[in-house]
């Protein structure tokens, strides 16, 4: 990237020569090149930092185990929260999602769901058609739209 830069400001800065710096071109082709070199002042800063960071870093790696607390091989294993779901017994065991039993009550349960659902469809669906019913004969009469041109 850096003889990139560098080539941008020197090609700015040749065209600027070209043209003069008195037109309008060569005056702003001058002043990307003073910004393409102000860039390049701070990316050799930026590069200089992490190179700094990068010694110090390699200074101190060997000497991290001796802080308490902090192991060569790694973080601990993070401890299960009370909350968390423990895993299913049949899971446990390497049984299948399949063989597992279903309680009676679960399938109880599922059918009043699917019971509510149904009834719910059919709800929505004769609104519907009382809508369609209703806007086929001229309008519907809670409708506030403006008047019908004729």
């Amino acid at each position: 990237m850096e003889g990139g830069l560098e080539r941008a400001a020197a090609l700015a800065r040749q065209g600027a020569g070209v043209l003069g710096e008195d037109s309008e071109l060569g005056a702003y082709l001058a002043h990307v090149a003073d910004r393409a070199d102000k860039a390049h002042g701070y990316l050799e800063q930026g590069i200089g930092l992490a190179r700094d960071y990068n010694e110090r870093v390699g200074k101190v790696e060997g000497g991290l185990t001796r802080i308490p607390g902090v192991r060569a091989e790694g973080a601990r294993k993070r401890r299960k929260r009370i909350d968390d779901a423990p895993e299913q017994e049949h899971l446990q065991h390497g049984g299948s999602v399949e063989r597992a039993p279903v309680a009676h009550r679960v399938e109880e349960e599922r059918s009043r769901r699917l019971e509510q659902a149904w009834d719910a469809i059919g709800n929505v669906s004769s609104r519907v058609q009382r809508f369609e019913r209703d806007s086929a004969k001229g309008g519907c009469a809670r409708s506030t739209s403006s008047p019908r041109r004729g």
